[in-house]
């Protein structure tokens, strides 16, 4: 574990010190949410502050079948403008060293694109165009078939306001575990 984590704060140096990562109105300039670590962007607020809620319906999944996942307002703001949303698999690692992103999200209201890093792709959403989002806002995702082990919602929120001031804006990250719905068995026998 110790390793884990160091080698993500070693690539996350590494990516800060060879481009400045900073949050862009046009989406997130990151792929992970861990990549934030020691990048110039706004302040980190306590895990579990409420400047937002994440709520996940159903709480567990299906292989196949989408779900839906909400930014609610929390007890601090009603309009978002940055967004870095995914879900992964934790058990199995990717070519940059970060847990796979699985699954496919359809397309997402205005003001929101199926990108990440600038980069496109159905299994991650990030802002578009830095505008205020207003809140609830809700996303679907869909489960590959046959997949049946544990899954993690990850996201980082950011409200950086009227002057999309990106350096000095609050943000929120949120890692959900996301359980596999109980199989559901009928007998045939009579």
């Amino acid at each position: 574990m110790r390793v884990r984590i160091a080698s993500s704060l070693l690539m996350a140096s590494t990516l800060c010190a060879a481009m400045p990562l900073r949050a862009s109105s046009s989406g997130a300039p990151i792929c992970h949410v861990d990549q934030i670590i020691g990048c110039p962007m706004g302040f980190p607020v306590p895990s579990g502050a409420g400047i937002y809620a994440l709520q996940i319906v159903p709480a567990a999944y299906t292989p196949g079948q989408p779900i839906t996942i909400s930014v609610l307002p929390g007890n601090t703001f009603s309009l978002l403008n940055g967004i870095l949303l995914y879900v992964e698999r934790p058990d199995q690692l990717g070519g940059d060293g970060y847990p796979l992103k699985v699954g496919d999200f359809s397309v997402p209201p205005a003001g929101v694109q199926l990108a990440c890093a600038f980069n496109p792709t159905t299994q991650a959403l990030t802002h578009d165009g830095g505008g205020n989002l207003a809140l609830p806002i809700g996303f679907t995702w869909t489960a590959p078939v046959g997949l049946d082990v544990p899954l993690r919602v990850r996201a980082m929120l950011v409200r950086a306001g009227s002057e999309y001031n990106w350096d000095n804006a609050p943000f929120e990250v949120f890692s959900i575990d996301l359980p596999r719905s109980p199989l559901l068995f009928t007998d045939s026998f009579e």
